[in-house]
Formats: structure tokens, C-alpha cells, sequence
């Protein structure tokens, strides 16, 4: 399936489809990912990771032509799935990785070709695991759950200025979003660009025409003859997406490393294909630009100039005091016909102003002057060495020390300032040269980074079904040609997740096609029967979830297990609350609807009776249930404890099963074998109890206990 549009997708208006367009930077680019199921990119758009997920369902669904809830049509068997997936999302290594298994839901018959390549995916995700050895499996675990892609953040916004001198690129770049990252100026005629350029610390020329000195005016400005692209403007909206997420391209690094050493099979091939090292290895050497400590000469320049900025002032009182103590040295050693200490005294009284330089140049030798300006000289080399400056930048100390003969020499304050601006300005030129470098080679790389994200956390679902399929008590589910349902030995996800699995109760059970397993002889209608708290409930609900889990095709908690795959799966809680019409009502129209339908259904009923009197509620349940026994294609189960009048009420065979409780133990717990005997009838729990207190009571309330148990048993 292609699509052609956004809005095509259920669920996709104007707004999301404005957002996805503008974070992939074309449609076409968010159909890709909407096509690759890719919803952590989409999340990362801004729209969030429920809305993102239910477009990947909504398209998902489309392409396949079946909806989740095609096939599970009652709120009961969705919260059963749900709790069966819960098996397999507590697997994963990333928490982030859970919402894939979302994709999985039941598919009827029409989809058994998608069935089949589901279980094969579970059958080469066990193969995986079992052929992994432990260490390999925990380091791609490891580099797993360290993938946290961060999502979009706020639009960057940049201390940069960009002076266009054309009305039309003003417009044309004011229509781009520019002014939505930093300042957009048009240069309004007879204004000078140079004002703009020693007002601005950074700048960034569009130009046409070649009306400017930009040699003599624009030094450290980037200027554009042509049409730049917003990325060329704002390279920040590039590499952000990578400097967020530098720890995610490391942990997907080492993931392309560790899959290495993956065993050849055909899912893990075709996620390694998608996790290219080669991109990631890319990514990396642009980042490391951008960290500290780059290898690219105008990274190590850039690395220079930050660390002079950061002791310029340090550097300039250090060289000041030096060059101090030095003429201070000097002149306390020098003697002449004008000693140095009347000479210090009358420098610093140039110093105050109180002597003119007439009278200073008159007085004091010109060897002096010559030698403590031989100093200053010394001094500003001194700062450029401190400072690491080039021989360009040294001119800009230029004027640092005083020109005039004074005690102390002092460092100009207006040309230190002109100092760290120059500094700063070149610092924030190569910055951008630099972002500018990295984000020209990560922009063709963002599409592989996404695809890598989201390739690792398929591969995190793929080892999260192969963790559960090789655990001990679970298969790979078999599909039936016939209408039937069968495990051996399965055991409910709810009780495995309860953290008793020590005292569970494996469960062998077939209905339909699949009875044969337990001596049927292919019944599609049974009536399951059993004492209260025997698990006749919990029989039900794993029918459910095996059948649930093999329409997926995900491994079912069961030693073997076969499925037919349904076309719809209703499953009817025991009514809960107090019997009134209003209750009948509801369970009967569910119950009929679902009756009226001609498709392949798998039906389990637990205690229609409790809706109504149980009178009643036999004689309705017996015509529905022979409305299901003429469609060749449905299984029902109902959980019932009428089977005696069901079977006088109904005209068509029945099976009825039961779940045989041995007795009570002395807190009057049951003693019970969970698996059900096929056509028997089960004992209740009130046979049960008076059995015991026969067995511990004498006469005469013995005699009592037998006419009731007689009685009892009698309505069997």
C-alpha cells in the first residue's frame, strides 16, 4: 500500500500533518517513516508517542485491511490480550520498545498468510536466542535500553544576525522561517554595513551584488551570493538532532558492533542492514568535531581561541604586573646623572599628569624611555605567547600598553575590550564554520540515524519474543485447517505473572477440532462445569489467550498448542452486580448479535445465568447455544452452572465437561485437578461441602446429610 497524503490516515488533521511535514522536512519524508512503522520518529516530531503509535495502527490496519478490533469484539477479550502481551513487553530492554508489540494483534483467516509469517518471525526470534550465548545477549541488551533518542526540542534560537541587502530574499527568507531563529535585517539604502558589522558579533551577508569591500569590511562573517537554505542559515536545526542524542548514536554504534556477532537468520539480517555501521561511524567523527576535542585543524583553532578567551584577562594582569616589576627593577639598579629613584618618581607623576611629557622627555634619559619601552615590547609578546595568539591576532594588542611613558603602565582598558571582542567574533565565526562543516556531512545521515532507532528497537521486540518463546513452558503455536482449539500443559499469563509459578497447574484442554487431543470427538459447543474457585474461569480465559496469541503469531504459555484461526473472538465476563433487566437485557443482545453473525467466531460465555433467574437463563442460553451449533465455523464455550436443564432445553448434542474438585481441605480450600474431564459433569462446590460434613457428622444429622446429598445428586 502507498500513500499519497497525510491526511489520507485516519486520525491525521491539518496541525499533525503541519508538524510532521515541517520535522522530516517533506511529506514524502513522513510517509516514508509512517510506511516503516516507524513511530518513534514520528513521536519525536513534537506529537507525542500515543498519537504517533495510533497512526502507525491506523496505517498498519489499512495496508492489511484488518483493525485490531476486527478480531477482538468485546472489552474482555482486548483486556485479556492485553494482559497476555504484558508477557512480552516485560521482556523488552528499553522501555521504549514496549509499544511495538501494539503491532501485534490477532488476524483472522483471510490474513493466514501474515499469520504464518508472524510465527515464522517467532520461530527464527526462539532460534535467535537459543543460539545466542549469554554474554553476547547482554551486551545488545545493554546497548539496547542506553538508545534514548531524545525528541524535538524548542526551536533553536541563535544570537546570529542575517543582513540581506535584496527586498526579495528578505521575503523569500522571512517566508523560510529565518527570523524564527535569529534576527533578519534588510539593509535599507544609505545605511553602511559597516555599522551593522561593528554593532553585531555575528553576522551572516545574503548578497546579490558585490557593492561592498568585504575583504576590508566583513572580516569573520559568512557571506551568501546565492540563495541559502535554511540549514545553511540555522546548521544548528542539523546537528542538534545529533548532539542531543550523542549518547543514542553511541549506544547504536556498539549495537552495529555487537550484531556482528549475531547469527545468520533472515529477521536479525534484515534489522542489521538497517543499523548501518558505516552511517553511525560517520555521525560520530561529525560529533567529535563538535565536542572537545575536535581533530580538524579549525576545531583545534577554535579549541585556541576558547581557551584565550578564557585567561585574557588573567594573561593581561599578569603581563601588567611583570612588566611593572620589571621597570621597577631596572630603574631601582640605574644611576646616572638623574637617579632611578627620581626618575620612578617623575614617571609616576606622568602617571598622575602632574609633570607634562615636555618636561619628562627633557629630564629623563632616552636610554631609560627606550629600555622601559623595549619592556612594554617584551610585555605584549609575553601576552601573545600567554594567549596562544597567531601573528594576525597578535595586531589586535595593538595599543594594550600605553604608548606614553608612565609609572605603573597600565593595560588599556578600551583595547583589551577590542581584545575579547575580536576573539569572541572570530571564536563565533569558526563555531559556525564548524557547525556549518558537520551539519553539510550529518544532513544526508539523519534519515539512516532514524532508521537505525527505530531498526533497534524492532530488534529489542524480536529478542523480547525470543526470550519468552525459549522460556521453559512455551511453544510455537501450530494453525489448524479446522475449527478447533488445543494446548498440552498451558498455563494462564496471569497466573505466570503473579509470581506463583512454582504451585501452577499445567492445563491440557482441546474444543472443535483440536478435542480429539483429550478424547472428544470434535464437539464445537461445550458446557464446562465445576465446583466454584476450581479455575473453570481461568480454563476460559487461556482458550482465549492461546487462541489470541496464535492469531498473532507470538508463542502461547503451553508445552504444544493449535489454533484455527478465527475471524472474530468474543469473550463474555460472568455479569457482575445485581440481577435485573436491565442486566438480562444487555448480556442477551450481546449474546444474540453475536449469534447473528455468519463468520467464524470463537465464543466463551462465563455464567450467562448470573444476569437473571437461573430458570430463565437456562432456556434462553439453550436456544442461543443452538443457534451457534448450526454455524460450522464457530466454537463456543459456556461456563455455566445449569448443564443439567441446558442439556433437557436444547435439541442439538452438547458436550459438558468438568473440572473435578477431589474435595475440601479443612479451610474448606478445594482440592482440584484444573484440567477438565471431558463429558462429565462436575460437582458443585454445595455437593462438595455436604459430602465432607457427612464424612465428620453422626447420627442423627448423618442421616440428614444423606437425604440432602441424595437429592443433591439426583439433579445431576
Amino acid at each position: 500500500m502507498s500513500l499519497g497524503k497525510l491526511n489520507s490516515i485516519p486520525g491525521v488533521g491539518t496541525k499533525t500533518a503541519a508538524k510532521l511535514v515541517e520535522y522530516f522536512g517533506s511529506e514524502e519524508e513522513a510517509l516514508e517513516a509512517v510506511e516503516n512503522l516507524d513511530y518513534h520518529s514520528l513521536a519525536s516530531s513534537g506529537i507525542g508517542t500515543r498519537p504517533a503509535l495510533n497512526i502507525v495502527l491506523a496505517f498498519y490496519s489499512q495496508k492489511l485491511g484488518v483493525s485490531p478490533d476486527d478480531v477482538l469484539r468485546t472489552q474482555e477479550a482486548k483486556a485479556l490480550y492485553s494482559e497476555a502481551l504484558e508477557t512480552f513487553k516485560s521482556k523488552v530492554s528499553n522501555p521504549l520498545s514496549r509499544e511495538r508489540f501494539d503491532l501485534f494483534y490477532p488476524l483472522p483467516c483471510a490474513k493466514l498468510d501474515a499469520i504464518l509469517d508472524r510465527i515464522e518471525l517467532s520461530r527464527q526470534a526462539v532460534q535467535l536466542v537459543k543460539g545466542l550465548g549469554e554474554p553476547v545477549l547482554s551486551e545488545a541488551d545493554e546497548a539496547l535500553a542506553s538508545v534514548h533518542p531524545v525528541p524535538r526540542s524548542i526551536k533553536p534560537r541563535v544570537d546570529r544576525t542575517v543582513i540581506v541587502e535584496s527586498e526579495d530574499d528578505y521575503g523569500r527568507l522571512k517566508e523560510m522561517g529565518v527570523d524564527g531563529f535569529c534576527r533578519l535585517e534588510l539593509l535599507e539604502g544609505g545605511e553602511s554595513l559597516r555599522d551593522h558589522l561593528e554593532s553585531e558579533e555575528h553576522v551572516v551577508l545574503v548578497l546579490k551584488r558585490s557593492i561592498y569591500d568585504l575583504e576590508a569590511e566583513a572580516e569573520f562573517v559568512e557571506v551568501f551570493h546565492g540563495a541559502p537554505s535554511l540549514n545553511e542559515l540555522v546548521p544548528e536545526l542539523v546537528t542538534q538532532v545529533f548532539t542531543q542524542n550523542a549518547k543514542t548514536v553511541l549506544a547504536l554504534d556498539a549495537l552495529a558492533k555487537c550484531l556482528g556477532k549475531f547469527p545468520d537468520v533472515p529477521a536479525v539480517n534484515r534489522i542489521r542492514s538497517r543499523i548501518d555501521a558505516d552511517a553511525l561511524g560517520r555521525i560520530l567523527e561529525a560529533l567529535n568535531e563538535l565536542g572537545t576535542d575536535p581533530g580538524s585543524e579549525r576545531g583545534k583553532e577554535a579549541a585556541r581561541i576558547e581557551r584565550a578567551l578564557g585567561k585574557v584577562g588573567n594573561a593581561i594582569r599578569e603581563s601588567e604586573t611583570e612588566v611593572n616589576a620589571e621597570v621597577e627593577r631596572y630603574l631601582s639598579t640605574y644611576e646616572a646623572r638623574v637617579s632611578g629613584e627620581t626618575i620612578a618618581e617623575l614617571l609616576r607623576e606622568a602617571s598622575a599628569k602632574s609633570v607634562s611629557p615636555e618636561r619628562l622627555m627633557a629630564v629623563i634619559p632616552g636610554e631609560v624611555l627606550e629600555r622601559i619601552r623595549g619592556m612594554v615590547r617584551q610585555a605584549e609578546r609575553s601576552l601573545k605567547e600567554r594567549l596562544s595568539l597567531d601573528a594576525a591576532e597578535a595586531e589586535w594588542l595593538e595599543g594594550i600598553f600605553p604608548d606614553s611613558v608612565s609609572l605603573p603602565i597600565e593595560v588599556s582598558e578600551e583595547a583589551a575590550d577590542r581584545l575579547r571582542m575580536n576573539l569572541s567574533k572570530k571564536l563565533t565565526w569558526l563555531r559556525f564554520k564548524i557547525l556549518s562543516d558537520a551539519a553539510k556531512k550529518l544532513a544526508p545521515l539523519v534519515g539512516a540515524f532514524r532508521e537505525a532507532v527505530s531498526s533497534a528497537f524492532e530488534l529489542d521486540a524480536l529478542l523480547a519474543i525470543g526470550k519468552v518463546g525459549s522460556s521453559k513452558g512455551f511453544a510455537i503455536p501450530k494453525i489448524e485447517p479446522e475449527a478447533g482449539v488445543w494446548f498440552k500443559d498451558a498455563a494462564n499469563t496471569r497466573l505466570s505473572s503473579s509470581g506463583s509459578a512454582s504451585s501452577i497447574q499445567a492445563v491440557t484442554y482441546g474444543i472443535g477440532s483440536g478435542s480429539k487431543l483429550v478424547g472428544g470427538a470434535g464437539e464445537r459447543v461445550v458446557l464446562l462445569t465445576g465446583a466454584n474457585s476450581g479455575g473453570k474461569t481461568m480454563l476460559l480465559s487461556t482458550v482465549a489467550q492461546v487462541a489470541m496469541l496464535a492469531q498473532s503469531g507470538l508463542p502461547v504459555q503451553a508445552a504444544e498448542a493449535g489454533v484455527y484461526p478465527f475471524d472474530q473472538i468474543f469473550f463474555f465476563s460472568r455479569p457482575a452486580g445485581i440481577k435485573d433487566a436491565g442486566a438480562f437485557e444487555s448480556a442477551l443482545r450481546a449474546l444474540v448479535e453475536v449469534a447473528s453473525t455468519g463468520r467464524s467466531k470463537l465464543v466463551l460465555v462465563d455464567e450467562f445465568e448470573a444476569a437473571t433467574e437461573p430458570g430463565a437463563a437456562a432456556k434462553v442460553l439453550a436456544s442461543v447455544i443452538e443457534m451457534f451449533a448450526e454455524q460450522e465455523k464457530s466454537l463456543v464455550v459456556v461456563v455455566t452452572h445449569l448443564a443439567q436443564q441446558l442439556l433437557a432445553s436444547v435439541s442439538v448434542p452438547l458436550r459438558v465437561d468438568g473440572i473435578e474438585a477431589r474435595g475440601l481441605d479443612a479451610n474448606y480450600n478445594l482440592v482440584v485437578d484444573r484440567s477438565p474431564k471431558i463429558n462429565y459433569l462436575a460437582r458443585s462446590t454445595p455437593e462438595l461441602i455436604v459430602e465432607r460434613l457427612l464424612r465428620k457428622s453422626k447420627d442423627p444429622a448423618r442421616r440428614v446429610y444423606e437425604k440432602i446429598l441424595e437429592k443433591v445428586r439426583s439433579g445431576r
